[in-house]
């Protein structure tokens, strides 16, 4: 978070740094940051559905009737 708050607007539109393996979506930082924040927030849901299954359900304090 502290080394986001660092970053220009611009640079943010900059192209990604040249890799052997091309990131599957982004093209700018931008881009890249979006999907990183994206795909780790879907691998949270995956882990709370199986918690879910394999556990119980997460109590949030409400009553029941």
């Amino acid at each position: 978070m502290q080394t986001l708050a660092t970053v220009t607007l611009d640079e943010l539109e900059n192209p990604l740094e040249p890799t052997p393996v091309p990131h599957p979506v982004a093209t700018n930082k931008f881009e890249a940051i979006d999907w990183n924040v994206k795909h780790t927030m879907y691998h949270c849901g995956q882990i709370g559905i199986l918690r879910r299954v394999v556990s119980e359900r997460f109590d949030f304090g409400l009553r029941v009737g």
